[in-house]
């Protein structure tokens, strides 16, 4: 983070409605790379498609984190939430609550690594 910015939020963050298309969203790969999910009306709902075509090695590994970041943003996103609902109640997570092994789980899925 930039020292030189204030914080986005400085104090307890309101739900608000979710306006994009709800998770889960999937990552697929083949000559396209793939993000969807389904839309209110249970249709398939194209989040992001690349292609890597014709880009050098480099490039067609940063076009993959992207995409693979993407689609695990919904499940972040999730997480966040109710990891700052636990912060905004003052309360610890409880032992039995499965929430920081979900969040390790979706952290390594938005890096790749699971």
């Amino acid at each position: 983070m930039n020292e030189q910015m204030p914080p986005a939020v400085t104090g307890p963050v309101e739900p608000t409605v979710m306006q994009h298309t709800p998770g889960p969203w999937r990552f697929t790969e083949g000559e396209y790379l793939y993000v969807n999910g389904t839309d209110a009306e249970g249709k398939r709902a194209f989040i992001i498609q690349r292609t890597l075509k014709g880009q050098k090695p480099s490039v067609q590994a940063r076009i993959r984190a992207d995409v693979r970041l993407i689609g695990a943003a919904p499940d972040l996103l999730d997480v966040l939430i109710r990891m700052v609902e636990y912060a905004d109640d003052g309360t610890p997570i409880h032992p039995t609550d499965n929430l920081m092994a979900e969040a390790r789980a979706v952290v390594a899925q938005a890096v790749g690594a699971a």
